[in-house]
């Protein structure tokens, strides 16, 4: 009793008993959702407050339980009977139950006795949502992700008038990055050649067995358990051979160094895998993410509106139902140079068939085949970190130095020096002090703070026309029949 008392006037000295009053008795199940109304729109109040808020995923408005991203977003336009809308509300749920729980994590302590609270408050919403027709019908109408362009930005900007300039810019550094994957590396920088840690990578069977089993869900998601996302990530991990002209070339673990100050630790490399889903000639399809940090992208003249401070590079996996990848492309952190590579017979569509007055899709060139054992190898170019280069790494090749694989979650709640924890990624999605000098003659184009780094959710890929790396129709947009 003592200890709890001491938890509980702690709790009244940092403005968390007014929170959990309002369950200390039992409640007719109204009451009890008027309640559970009124705990999220006061923690969502502390969490905006504190600038913890999670850009992850969005908040689905008249529903604080429940967040959706794009991929989830899409079933608002597909049939769902009583069994599959039950499902996909769960995974609604469990969206705000993960975000949720990082900006927990990055409010001080003493709110962490909130957590089991809103978890029972978000089962109550959640068994009210699925039994109220009426709530239903309203949460297919509100279950959206607005896009990450500014229309302010393009109306202020002439977007019309200026994007002509931005797309003769862009087709130049397409000539030019094209050339990139032709040119000779004779005269490049050291190779840093970094491998995996992990097994041998899953035959496509064994992978497609996987795929199956995860499938098995009412809604048709290849949702993979812990394990199997495990195995799944290692198997198709790259090889990364990164030409390493300074420290600015070797890739790591970013964390805070004091409020505020962002570093790269460099002494262990490593990359952050992720999972997401997209649409493909009418099945969900698993993609599997791999992104690596760098501490900067440096100067290479006194005047280069590119440099700054952290730079990412994120290497994306299409998987077919076969268990073989279907596409692979990679953007840069900032949403930038966004290419794609499918593997053959998958071809992208004729231009005259994508939207009008937009970019076109970058292909550089075709995935290349993969032997049993064999690895795609990325060639990053030192300084830029552009990726101008793609092969089969066998397996008798040397074997390099290991990179470990984290959870990309994990960046989202970091710990800081002096003490509580703060994601790496501010309310906007932006990471804090990644601004480039670009941003100042491509605001025109709709992209707030272009060439910032960015957490993933809130890519957007081009600057004419509007494309998100996240979208769940981009596969189909580009390569469909």
């Amino acid at each position: 009793m003592r200890a709890l008392a001491l938890v509980l006037l702690g709790l009244i000295a940092s403005g968390c008993a007014p929170l959990l009053d309002a369950f200390e008795e039992p409640t007719a199940p109204e009451t009890e959702a008027g309640r559970c109304l009124a705990l999220f729109a006061e923690t969502d109040t502390r969490i905006a407050e504190a600038g913890v808020v999670d850009a992850a995923y969005a908040r689905i408005e008249g529903f604080p339980h429940l967040r959706v991203n794009r991929f989830l977003a899409s079933f608002r336009t597909r049939p769902l009977d009583d069994t599959a809308f039950g499902a996909w509300t769960k995974r609604l749920r469990a969206l705000d139950r993960e975000a949720r729980g990082f900006e927990l994590a990055n409010l001080p302590d003493a709110y962490a006795a909130l957590s089991p609270r809103v978890e029972d408050c978000g089962n109550v919403l959640l068994a009210r949502d699925l039994r109220d027709a009426a709530r239903r019908e309203a949460l297919l109408a509100a279950a959206r992700v607005e896009d990450h362009y500014s229309d302010v930005n393009r109306v202020l900007g002439l977007y019309p008038l200026t994007a002509l300039p931005v797309g003769l810019a862009y087709a130049n550094w397409r000539k030019n990055h094209l050339g990139l994957f032709r040119e000779s590396r004779a005269n490049a920088a050291p190779i840093t050649r970094l491998v995996p840690d992990a097994s041998p990578p899953l035959a496509p069977e064994a992978v497609a067995t996987l795929l199956r089993a995860a499938s098995a869900n009412p809604l048709g998601i290849p949702a993979p358990g812990p394990e199997a996302t495990q195995r799944l990530l290692e198997s198709f991990a790259p090889v990364f051979e990164i030409e390493t002209a300074g420290p600015a070339d070797r890739i790591g673990a970013p964390h805070w160094e004091g409020r505020g100050t962002i570093a790269v630790e460099t002494t262990t490399p490593l990359a952050y895998g992720q999972l997401s889903h997209v649409w493909f000639r009418g099945e969900a399809r698993l993609q599997l993410s791999y992104v690596v940090w760098f501490p900067a992208r440096p100067k290479s003249a006194w005047l280069d509106p590119l440099a700054g401070h952290l730079d990412g590079v994120v290497w994306r996996v299409t998987l077919g139902g076969d268990g073989r990848p279907l596409v692979y492309d990679t953007i840069h952190a900032c949403g930038c140079y966004h290419l794609f590579f499918p593997v053959a017979p998958l071809a992208a569509r004729k231009a005259g068939l994508l939207a009008d007055f937009e970019e076109p899709p970058l292909i550089p060139m075709p995935a290349p085949p993969l032997g049993k054992g064999e690895r795609l190898a990325l060639h990053l170019r030192a300084g830029s970190h552009y990726l101008t280069g793609l092969r089969a790494a066998g397996t008798e090749e040397p074997a390099g130095a290991p990179y470990a694989l984290y959870a990309y979650d994990a960046l989202r709640s970091l710990p800081l020096p002096a003490g509580g924890r703060q994601s790496l990624f501010g309310p906007d999605g932006r990471i804090e002090g990644t601004e480039r000098l670009e941003r100042f003659f491509l605001w025109p184009m709709g992209v707030p703070s272009a060439g910032a780094m960015r957490q993933w959710g809130t890519h957007a890929t081009a600057f004419i026309g509007r494309r998100h790396f996240d979208d769940p129709d981009l596969l189909e947009k580009i390569f469909g029949k």
